[in-house]
């Protein structure tokens, strides 16, 4: 039996969004073409504090807690730390967008 995989990686962005202290934003990336979203990265300054409050795929709110998380936890620059914690695995179609609200709370948590 002849097993083929053909695999590719995608990347959602947005235009880099400047979220001052206090202020509150919203990164939003569309899909092109239909995909699996195999894991989210948030990226910012390492001195820079916010808290993300609301994670949203094709317009379904994924964030399961209780409480706003902070940024780093979805951000690669954190080092020595397993990958798995960004792990989504939802599909999305062709349009649809994943949104991440984030809260500049001017200190990093």
């Amino acid at each position: 039996m002849t097993v083929f995989r053909n695999a590719q990686g995608y990347s959602l962005s947005s235009q880099p969004v400047a979220i001052g202290a206090g202020a509150i934003g919203t990164v939003v990336g569309t899909a092109q073409v239909s995909l699996a979203l195999e894991e989210l990265v948030v990226s910012g300054g390492l001195a820079d504090g916010g808290l993300i409050t609301a994670i949203r795929v094709a317009g379904q709110e994924i964030l399961a807690s209780n409480a706003a998380v902070p940024w780093m936890a979805l951000s690669n620059r954190i080092s020595g730390m397993d990958g798995g914690y960004r792990s989504i695995g939802l599909t999305i179609s062709n349009s649809q967008t994943v949104a991440v609200d984030i809260s500049n709370t001017g200190a990093v948590p």
